[in-house]
């Protein structure tokens, strides 16, 4: 796990989840699996997400409209390592190493994967899911 990384609050974790399901996309990209957000939101994301070192850009060779080629989005950290930052950041925050909120959530944890009998993605399978829903 890179020492430099910090984890990613949930609006920028929604975003980076696409690039990691997905693979490289472009801003367009991005906001057709992530209409909730205007273009210009989701290009900020995507901007902070590079200097935060998640992602990293390239672009494209040609643009299918003319003018300046669209940058592609690639991820720098895999999955996994997100993951992992963000679950510490939760367990740092809420549980404080208490052992019975250590053991409710690894209880939890146990039932929902049992329920739906199945084990979570390997990591770099690109077989993702999100483990938050979307608050109204």
């Amino acid at each position: 796990m890179t020492p430099s990384l910090k984890p990613l609050p949930p609006s920028e974790w929604r975003v980076m989840y696409l690039l990691w399901k997905h693979g490289p996309l472009t801003v367009a990209e991005v906001h057709r699996l992530s209409p909730d957000h205007n273009l210009t939101t989701v290009a900020t994301f995507l901007k902070r997400l590079v200097s935060k070192g998640y992602l990293s850009t390239a672009l494209e060779p040609s643009s299918p409209v003319g003018g300046r080629p669209p940058e592609r989005f690639y991820p720098r950290v895999d999955y996994s390592t997100g993951l992992e930052l963000v679950v510490r950041q939760f367990l740092a925050d809420y549980l404080f190493g208490d052992p019975d909120g250590l053991s409710f959530l690894a209880t939890t944890a146990q039932q929902r994967l049992s329920a739906v009998n199945e084990a979570p993605p390997a990591p770099g399978s690109g077989n993702v899911r999100p483990f938050h829903r979307k608050l109204s």
